[in-house]
């Protein structure tokens, strides 16, 4: 509900916490408060995505967010210079892995087809749900060369030259 935007982020630790209490269990949130300053950017898949649509690819960002976190990660890189559309959860309404969600970003693009989309995530979870919608769908690894290598296979690109 918190990614989907239709709880805030207080509101979500406060059921958590009443949740955890009546289990009787005690709720260590430390790990959490740190979640968004430990962020990373990978420059290459910055540079790779910046080179697509130097080349005339259509781009999209499709993130599982919450609205509290949406200023942090967006100063973290140029996301409206590198994407055409970008499919914040928590502003649309649903997440990954829903095949809704791509399906959204598909429409917002120019009503791509999904067989002619490549969408790439670090979870097995969201690649799944994007194959479910009819995507083709690249688990990205760390660090992200390989899935990069795939990606540019796929499309025909040439290998970057060194």
């Amino acid at each position: 509900r918190l990614e989907r935007g239709e709880i805030s982020l207080e509101e979500w630790l406060v059921a958590v916490s009443e949740a955890a209490a009546a289990a009787g269990r005690e709720l260590d949130l430390a790990p959490m408060q740190g979640l968004l300053a430990n962020l990373t950017v990978h420059t290459a898949v910055v540079e790779h995505v910046a080179a697509l649509r130097a080349e005339g690819y259509r781009t999209a960002l499709v993130t599982n967010n919450v609205r509290e976190g949406a200023d942090t990660w967006r100063a973290m890189i140029d996301v409206d210079g590198l994407f055409d559309v970008v499919v914040d959860s928590s502003s649309v309404g649903m997440r990954k892995p829903n095949p809704a969600i791509y399906r959204h970003a598909l429409e917002l693009l120019g009503d791509v087809a999904p067989h002619r989309a490549v969408f790439l995530d670090d979870a097995e979870g969201n690649v799944a749900g994007a194959r479910e919608a009819g995507l083709h769908a690249i688990l990205v690894p760390d660090p992200p060369e390989q899935a990069l290598s795939e990606l540019d296979e796929l499309l025909g690109r040439p290998a970057p030259s060194d």
